[in-house]
């Protein structure tokens, strides 16, 4: 809960959302149908109608305005501990690996936003978590409620979604198969791994949903693709799959862990040994450069659509780096205290201080921050009727002043104000231009 975004000031991407809360069923179809191509631009309107519906239950509340996020981001680490399972991770591993996520801020962050990340990298994680374990737990009830409450969750909330799932299928099927299949028996088998039902359920529904919202059209865009991004696209890609809450000393402590571990596995002159390390640290690293691949190939995508590259936009990514990351090193500690017992014991409590460390201060941060939202005092001015006589008087509202009206609902609650319903529907949208 400390990503949850608690009473957090309303952003713009989550302002669009908000404000459909005041539409009709109608009406809230027609804009999803509507804005997909240019204010909403590629996305599938699922986030948006989970949204409404919310808002129609609940009212003016930021909790039920997240609340999809905050669930999504449940499933991601469910998912995450069941992969890790599967890869032999223990009980101290899968102890520590909600703490090494406190870390990973690209991706935690987003569990308190009411944008489509958190369901994209759910979905991702989702995904490997089905493909990569074997066929007996993929056969299982929990196998196949997790391979198709991820396929769903893919299809239904994100169109990248289309560039993950083919990669995490074959990544899936090589590390239960390599080296044992090829040629025309590889293909059948990759067929039946990828279990086609869920496959062609899959592409039905989600060429369903893209005819009717994103693949439509995308809005004119006069903009700079690397206006956001402060260096290379191949090294800050790079950067944020490492990005993290990592103060200097669990940074380099975490350094002289690995250093050590390494040392251990790798110096002693043991060649079926270090094979051994190779072949079991071989999948998490194929696992971390496919993500690099992945987000790299993202955004390619923006660039082509006109839009800006945003670090964000490679969640995904960075969620399956940052779990071959914990897997790999937990693998490289392991083999070290298979290697020397003592070596290994320094190495995983030396790790685990580093870890434990960052996350400490990324938690004290977030208190903070969190305590610092929840003191915030309400807005009561404009009011309901303020806004009611501003939209008469002008009949729109700039961006800003649309923010602060919101804001002042959430903090008083109640319905969503029917007012809203001005800026989707008064709004010629197919005057919608991109610019920086």
């Amino acid at each position: 809960m400390l990503f949850s975004s608690w009473n957090r000031p309303l952003l713009y991407d989550e302002f669009v959302y908000f404000v459909a809360g005041s539409l009709s069923p109608l009406e809230i179809l027609s804009v999803i149908h509507e804005t997909t191509t240019n204010v909403n631009q590629g996305v599938t309107g699922a986030y948006l109608l989970f949204d409404w519906v919310l808002m129609q239950a609940f009212g003016a509340e930021d909790w039920a305005l997240r609340l999809p996020s905050l669930v999504f981001g449940f499933l991601f680490i469910l998912y995450s501990l069941v992969f890790l399972r599967h890869k032999g991770i223990g009980t101290f591993g899968l102890t520590l690996f909600p703490v090494f996520l406190l870390t990973q801020e690209l991706v935690m962050h987003y569990v308190g936003e009411a944008r489509t990340y958190m369901p994209l990298a759910a979905a991702v994680v989702g995904l490997l978590t089905y493909y990569s374990a074997n066929e007996t737990w993929r056969c299982s009830p929990a196998g196949r409620v997790t391979g198709w409450s991820a396929a769903i969750i893919g299809v239904l909330f994100h169109p990248y979604i289309a560039l993950y799932w083919p990669a995490i299928l074959l990544f899936g099927y090589w590390t239960q198969h390599r080296g044992r299949l090829s040629g025309q028996q590889a293909i059948r088998t990759i067929v039946r791994w990828s279990n086609p039902a869920m496959v062609i359920s899959g592409v039905l529904v989600y060429v369903s949903i893209a005819l009717a919202t994103w693949a439509r059209g995308r809005a004119t865009a006069f903009v700079d693709p690397f206006n956001f991004l402060p260096g290379p696209l191949p090294v800050e890609i790079l950067i944020q799959n490492f990005y993290a809450f990592v103060p200097m000393f669990a940074a380099v402590t975490t350094g002289l862990a690995l250093v050590v571990s390494a040392a251990a596995v790798f110096l002693p002159d043991d060649a079926a040994l270090r094979r051994e390390t190779f072949r079991l640290i071989t999948e998490p690293l194929v696992l971390f450069v496919m993500a690099f691949a992945l987000a790299f190939i993202v955004a390619l995508t923006s660039i082509t659509a006109d839009f800006w590259i945003f670090p964000r936009q490679w969640i995904a990514s960075t969620a399956l780096a940052a779990l071959a990351t914990f897997w790999g090193g937990f693998l490289l500690f392991r083999r070290a205290r298979v290697r020397s017992s003592s070596r290994g014991r320094i190495t995983a409590s030396v790790l685990t201080a580093a870890v434990v460390i960052a996350a400490g201060g990324v938690a004290t941060q977030q208190v903070a921050v969190l305590r610092e939202w929840t003191m915030r005092l309400p807005m009561d001015q404009p009011d309901r009727s303020s806004l009611a006589e501003s939209l008469e008087r002008v009949g729109t509202l700039s961006d800003g002043e649309w923010i602060e009206y919101s804001q002042v609902n959430l903090d008083q609650g109640g319905p969503v104000w029917p007012e809203f319903r001005s800026y989707y529907l008064d709004t010629d949208w197919t005057q919608f231009v991109l610019q920086d």
